[in-house]
C-alpha cells in the first residue's frame, strides 16, 4: 500500500495531485528558480549522489510546493542515485514527503 498515491496512511492532500511535465522536467533538471533545491538536483543529474538533507528538501519541495505525484520524484530517484537502496528511498518518501 506504500505504493498508492495517498501511501498507506491514505492522505488526501488539500490539492489535487498533478503530472506536469514541464513542471516534473524544471525539478529533475534543477531549474526550478529555488537556487537551495536546485543545487541538490543538480548535482544528483551530474555525480548521482545527493545527501540525505538534499534528498528531504527536493522531495519536500516537489510534492508540496509543486503538488506533483510524490511517485514521480520517488521513480527518478530509484534510477539517479548510485546508492539507491529500495526500503530507504521509499519509505522516506512516503513518511517524509507525503
Amino acid at each position: 500500500s506504500i505504493f498508492l498515491l495517498g501511501g498507506p496512511d491514505r492522505i488526501h492532500a488539500p490539492w489535487p495531485w498533478s503530472t506536469d511535465k514541464s513542471l516534473l522536467k524544471r525539478w529533475l533538471d534543477g531549474r526550478t528558480g529555488i537556487p537551495f533545491i536546485d543545487v541538490f538536483m543538480r548535482e544528483l543529474s551530474a555525480t548521482g549522489y545527493c545527501n540525505h538533507m538534499g534528498r528531504e528538501a527536493a522531495g519536500w519541495f516537489l510534492s508540496r510546493d509543486l503538488g506533483l505525484d510524490w511517485r514521480l520524484g520517488a521513480e527518478w530517484f530509484e534510477s539517479a542515485l548510485i546508492d539507491y537502496e529500495p526500503a530507504a528511498n521509499w519509505f522516506n518518501w512516503v513518511y517524509r514527503c507525503l
